[in-house]
């Protein structure tokens, strides 16, 4: 078996993003701030599935979110982030009759956040917590209520402290 390309494809989309600072407002709430965009990337193939939908290009999810909200005053820093994907297809997997079915990813959201202090020019404490709801990847068969498999990531936690000389 060897790797070759597909038979060509196709992606439109487009992208809008924000970004403020809320500098304007009194006091402490000035260090506040957010990032947020949207992505809509509509890609096809000219492959199709075995129901004859045509698939997009693998890995590509039509719409993608992201939204920030931020400090950063002084010494500190701290941020909050929330990434959402939508259902991205995966890969087409011959059954054992030969059946070509589409595998998907659904859809999936990462709540992560992170912590810095600044104690002098020389030492930083922080901590960071990634995937803070649980969240996990399914994935199924052509078929939303086909299940095929999940993967499961746990949260993360760490903490540290950053030297500079």
């Amino acid at each position: 078996e060897r790797i070759v390309n597909g038979g060509g494809g196709k992606i439109k989309g487009f992208e809008v993003g924000y970004q403020q600072a809320f500098d304007f407002l009194p006091g402490w709430l000035s260090g506040f701030g957010t990032n947020i965009n949207y992505t809509f990337s509509d890609a096809d193939t000219d492959n199709t599935d075995i129901d004859g939908n045509t698939l997009p290009i693998g890995d590509n999810s039509k719409h993608q979110a992201n939204a920030v909200l931020w400090y950063q005053k002084d010494k500190l820093q701290a941020r909050v982030a929330y990434n959402w994907r939508s259902k991205r297809f995966s890969q087409v997997n011959s059954g054992a009759w030969g059946d070509e079915l589409a595998i998907w990813n659904d859809d999936v959201g990462y709540l992560d956040a992170s912590f810095s202090y600044d104690v002098n020019d020389h030492l930083t404490l922080y901590a960071q917590a990634t995937n803070l709801t649980g969240e996990s990847e399914r994935r199924y068969a052509q078929w939303t209520n086909h299940y095929y498999d999940q993967n499961i990531f746990e949260r993360r936690y760490y903490a540290g402290l950053r030297l500079r000389f």
